[in-house]
């Protein structure tokens, strides 16, 4: 992979995460929006914690907490298989307060 390609790659993902964070933050209409970009992010970046907490989010939002739970569920297990790693303090956070609303 050349640096221009690893570059435009960096790019993308980072507009993803910017576009999925707007979205949440906007809220309303822009959370569809919000959910696709997190989806993408962790379609090509999948052990990327912060799409997934994001993802948490905008489900919990609108009303999804089964499937923010699973999402936390998929990639608590894709680490721990993967890479044998624990989740982060931020996704943990994320499940602890899923599970006390």
């Amino acid at each position: 992979m050349t640096n221009a390609h690893t570059r435009i790659v960096y790019l993308i993902k980072s507009f993803g995460s910017s576009a999925a964070l707007s979205g949440l933050n906007l809220g309303g209409v822009e959370l569809n929006t919000a959910e696709r970009a997190a989806r993408r992010i962790l379609a090509t970046s999948p052990y990327r914690e912060s799409a997934c907490n994001i993802l948490m989010q905008i489900l919990e939002i609108q009303g999804n907490k089964a499937e923010a739970l699973i999402a936390f569920e998929k990639i608590r297990a894709l680490l721990k298989k993967e890479l044998g790693v624990s989740l982060g303090s931020l996704l943990l956070e994320a499940h602890k307060k899923l599970l006390q609303k």
